[in-house]
């Protein structure tokens, strides 16, 4: 596999389409990609109300924006023109912006909840990402968001991820690297729910609940319900 480049252009060229392909039976994680989604989208409905307004932030082809579309203003915002292209052909009823989630063009008190999903691990400065997101966050507003567990042992539920017996070395080094293979190391990175959880404070965040993806004893994901403080 070539290595990603390490600049935004892997993002805006279109190269990442090829590899983001969650509903692909190859891959290893669709069934666990599909579970979050779906909690997410019962998230909202939780929330109560119709006619929220909510930014699905880095939402790329639109797989939670469109199931909420029919209740909700939506709007789907993503660095790729590609995958906002696939959005638009796969549904309709929300708006699509070309934006970049370090620096996203919205006004402050915008959104009565944000979605930033498959996402933060992109990011290399979420600190500050997490402030841009409660600046256009209204008072009260909700933030669903997840990482990727830092805790390499979830990779032994899921051999085709990293097939231990086929390449050995590519295994160990994955694991060494907290489950991140490594043509992606120095571009995903991936946290501990801990230092994730004292990001989302730090930041004026209350973690209203937590969800976990993957294997009961060291999940793939964690996935926090926050609130504006």
């Amino acid at each position: 596999m070539k290595r990603p480049s390490t600049d935004k252009a892997f993002y805006t060229t279109g190269e990442y389409v090829g590899h983001f392909k969650p509903d692909s039976e190859r891959n290893s994680f669709r069934g666990i990609y599909s579970e979050k989604r779906d909690y997410i989208v019962g998230q909202i409905d939780r929330i109560g109300g119709k006619n929220l307004r909510i930014l699905d932030l880095g939402g790329g082809m639109g797989r939670i924006t469109i199931p909420l579309a029919s209740r909700h203003r939506m709007v789907l915002a993503d660095l790729s023109l590609d995958m906002l292209r696939l959005a638009g052909e796969a549904g309709n009823g929300f708006h699509r912006l070309n934006c970049d989630a370090e620096a996203p063009c919205f006004a402050g008190q915008s959104f009565d909840a944000v979605i930033a999903v498959d996402l933060v691990s992109h990011l290399p400065n979420l600190p500050h990402v997490l402030q841009e997101l409660r600046r256009i966050l209204r008072p009260k507003g909700y933030l669903m968001i997840d990482v990727t567990n830092s805790n390499p042992f979830w990779i032994l539920n899921y051999p085709s991820y990293v097939n231990p017996w086929r390449q050995p070395g590519r295994w160990i080094r994955t694991f060494l690297g907290a489950g991140v293979p490594p043509e992606w190391q120095g571009r995903i990175h991936h946290l501990s729910k801990r230092r994730f959880a004292r990001m989302l404070r730090r930041s004026g965040f209350s973690v209203l609940d937590w969800a976990a993806f993957g294997p009961p004893w060291c999940p793939k994901w964690f996935l926090a319900v926050c609130r504006v403080e």
